[in-house]
């Protein structure tokens, strides 16, 4: 776009609330223009109140998978009067999206559960996409949720289960979840090392080459930032052949 002197425009700036914590937020972005043949920037700030109304658990959703793919995600409406879901689509033809029956959690607040799903006929790589639900209120016409999905070649090693949830109680030892490591050709599997994406993640896994092999994913519940994590961890493997798994990990205080 030219501007020529006097002339006035607009920028247009998108925040996706589902993935800020309620209260006031600021966003800066560097804007790059020329003058002349001079290249310049302009910071502009943006400046908002998010009001906790409506919330989408997971908030942004990553998948890492190797065969068809079914996920849940929960809308949850803490007004006395919720909206409703009317429609779910997305941005892919792979992707399929279905509204389950609205009910109540242990807050008596209005849910519903929204499951994506994916077959096997989904190419293999990285697909970002978007869930887009729409609902029966004016000021949340449109949720938006950014999906990723990483569809890998199917493995001779597997990871059972192939990505982590951890619900941490707040009067309790933080949980942990054994992932099993299998060859399908039944050979002893020997991990090198596991690397996290947090530092509220530790790992630890068996010495050796065993049939199979097992990861212990533990949480720091006090690493949490905002009550919520969203990572990964990277299994190393050396035996019965060099590879490397990576496994997307949540974990959450209710």
């Amino acid at each position: 776009m030219v501007y020529e002197p006097g002339d006035k425009g607009e920028l247009a700036m998108e925040v996706n609330p589902l993935s800020q914590s309620a209260g006031d937020h600021a966003w800066t972005v560097q804007v790059s223009y020329r003058l002349g043949g001079e290249t310049r920037e302009q910071s502009v700030r943006l400046t908002a109140r998010i009001i906790g109304e409506v919330q989408v658990q997971p908030a942004a959703l990553t998948v890492f998978t190797d065969h068809e793919l079914s996920h849940t995600l929960t809308v949850t409406d803490i007004r006395s009067k919720p909206l409703n879901i009317t429609e779910a689509t997305t941005s892919s033809g792979y992707l399929k999206a279905r509204i389950g029956r609205p009910g109540r959690d242990d807050k008596d607040h209005w849910t519903c559960p929204v499951t994506l799903e994916a077959g096997q006929d989904l190419p293999e790589g990285r697909h970002e996409e978007w869930l887009v639900l729409k609902t029966s209120d004016a000021d949340y016409a449109d949720l938006r949720i950014p999906v990723t999905l990483v569809k890998r070649p199917k493995e001779r090693l597997t990871a059972t289960p192939n990505s982590v949830t951890l619900i941490v109680p707040r009067d309790r030892p933080p949980p942990t979840r054994l992932i099993v490591l299998r060859d399908q050709e039944d050979r002893p599997v020997e991990i090198d090392r596991v690397d996290a994406d947090d530092p509220a993640l530790t790992c630890h896994w068996s010495e050796g080459a065993s049939a199979p092999a097992a990861v212990r994913v533990r949480i720091d519940a006090k690493g949490l930032r905002e009550g919520t994590l969203n990572s990964a961890i990277h299994i190393h493997v050396k035996k019965p052949f060099a590879t490397s798994i990576s496994l997307p990990v949540r974990a959450e205080i209710p």
